[in-house]
């Protein structure tokens, strides 16, 4: 074959792989307070970008909230039960193009808000914020066979509060999130309405857990979610874990560091604790922590505020910014973004890296954006799309979460 045909044959081959590489297909999940449970497709292709419906699934209750995929393959929905008065956890099996089939229910404590798989997947621990006084929250905890199927669940409650906190939501102990650390062996649990971050032990194959400690928060804080974080390259003893805790009436960032013996764990404050909002905080006082998460190369630290409006034209929340240090797992404020519209309540972001998902709950729509994966800052508007939450009364009810589906076109 000719030089300059060997030539034309390289460019070809290189410009092929080149267009493979820069095309891209996911599915998204999106729990909506209307009762439906969509599956969002988004495909990309260099500067081209498309979100598009997919299908919708009615089977996770009135008040889809959280969704989380199982480690064994299918999605676990949780339904708050804001309308029909009667909390469950959904499972659902899943196929390779996002469609959804609904397995089984099994209904639980009042007012599911976040859930994580434990005992190596066998098990799922969820955060039951509770009701209207006295319902109080605690965590359900649900064992699954080895198929996949429910074969019980249990309640544990939060002890009650010896005075009502100084918040109208602090009435009640109120579970908000469940964490898990990086040994799999203890679940961290913010109560929201105590200002406290509790302990509990894992106690493997039994689908049970076991308070261990506790560490108070600042009073009137309100403890939301959190995530541990240890440095990538570490192995697991006897390098430092830290856990950062989002508060969502103070929207603040507490650094604790992780003490481990061999049979507990402890959490040590660092003296950190910074603003949601960076060095913005003008708006602090009117803004609401919601979600926290870490980058996918463990380098950053992001979080989402809820009714800042720090950014005007065109009006929107924010997202945060935190470099972590490898040392001492200390933050530092880099960027304050745009979420892309009002009240971020939840936002997930992708095995690249590259693109953050956003559930805009009083814009009743679902985002993307660009994200630096070199320096952490998280850049502009990729994709967007309407989510219909229109309830059978008529009333919007916005949107509570996305997640990605991570599984790329072949």
């Amino acid at each position: 074959m000719p030089k300059a045909s060997l030539a034309l044959t390289a460019v070809l081959f290189c410009w092929l792989q080149l267009c493979k590489a820069q095309t891209f297909s996911d599915y998204i999940f999106v729990a909506s307070n209307n009762g439906l449970v969509y599956t969002i497709h988004f495909w990309e292709d260099g500067a081209q970008f498309s979100l598009s419906e997919a299908s919708r699934h009615d089977g996770c209750g009135a008040s889809p909230t959280w969704l989380t995929l199982r480690t064994s393959g299918g999605l676990w929905c949780l339904d708050e039960g804001l309308l029909s008065a009667q909390a469950s956890a959904n499972r659902f099996t899943l196929s390779l193009d996002g469609n959804l089939a609904h397995a089984e229910r099994i209904n639980i404590s009042a007012g599911p808000v976040q859930s994580v798989e434990i005992d190596n997947g066998r098990s799922l621990a969820i955060a039951c914020y509770g009701g209207e006084f006295p319902i109080q929250g605690g965590v359900t905890t649900l064992v699954t066979s080895v198929n996949g199927s429910i074969e019980g669940g249990k309640f544990l409650q939060l002890p009650p509060l010896s005075s009502p906190g100084p918040k109208s939501a602090q009435t009640v102990a109120r579970a908000h999130g469940t964490t898990l650390d990086p040994s799999g062996r203890f679940l961290i649990v913010p109560d929201l309405g105590a200002d406290m971050v509790r302990v509990f032990s894992v106690q493997n194959g039994t689908g049970s857990i076991k308070f261990e400690n506790q560490v108070k928060m600042l009073d009137g804080s309100g403890p939301r979610h959190a995530v541990f974080w240890r440095h990538p390259n570490a192995t697991y003893s006897p390098s430092p874990a830290y856990l950062y805790v989002v508060s969502e009436f103070a929207s603040t960032i507490t650094v604790f560091k992780a003490v481990y013996t061999a049979t507990s764990l402890a959490l040590e404050y660092t003296g950190q604790t910074l603003s949601t909002l960076g060095n913005y905080s003008d708006s602090a006082s009117l803004a609401a922590a919601a979600e926290i998460a870490i980058s996918p190369d463990k380098r950053f630290l992001v979080v989402s505020n809820r009714n800042d409006t720090s950014f005007v034209s065109p009006p929107s929340d924010s997202l945060a910014v935190f470099k972590i240090c490898p040392s001492d797992g200390s933050l530092e404020f880099r960027q304050l973004a745009r979420a892309g519209g009002r009240w971020p309540r939840h936002f997930d972001i992708n095995t690249a890296g590259d693109r953050v998902l956003v559930a805009l709950q009083r814009d009743s729509k679902i985002v993307i954006l660009s994200r630096d994966n070199d320096n952490g800052n998280i850049g502009s508007l990729v994709a967007t799309l309407d989510i219909e939450t229109t309830d059978t009364s008529g009333k919007d009810t916005g949107v509570n979460a996305a997640i990605w589906m991570r599984t790329p076109q072949a």
